[in-house]
């Protein structure tokens, strides 16, 4: 007899292998919290970037940069944050969130830029910073 109180009751399979009643399956799911960032437009023309989720009436930050990485933020209200990006990182644009937490900055890309930008935005009230994307 198992000394295991379970509530399986057909034996588990991993890589071929049967374990008995006394293994168990245990995983941990969970949710980003944060600001998230989406885009909509091509490269050529005016894109728009689209943040949810942001601290109401807050100011979003709009940065951007040749690669990944974990560069932290040296001066200025966030200092500290470590975002997404590589050293390249760039101001692109600031703009504030509604009642709801939902900024929007639209700006002209060049052509040359898809493939080869990564983009993020940060919540300048809350410090949060967003997903990475690439354009």
């Amino acid at each position: 007899m198992s000394p295991v109180n379970t509530l399986y009751t057909l034996p588990l399979y991993l890589n071929s292998n049967i374990f008995g009643p006394e293994w168990k399956i245990g995983f941990h799911t969970y949710m980003l919290s944060g600001p998230s960032l989406t885009s909509a437009g091509i490269c050529g023309a005016v894109m728009n970037f689209h943040v949810s989720g942001a601290t109401p009436g807050s100011a979003v930050a709009y940065v951007y940069a040749r690669g990944l990485g974990n560069y932290v933020i040296g001066n200025g209200p966030c200092i500290g944050t470590m975002l997404g990006l590589d050293a390249t990182v760039k101001l692109g644009g600031i703009s504030g969130a509604n009642a709801s937490g939902d900024a929007t900055f639209s700006t002209h890309v060049p052509a040359g830029a898809c493939g080869r930008i990564w983009v993020q935005a940060l919540d300048l009230s809350s410090c949060g910073t967003t997903n990475v994307i690439a354009l």
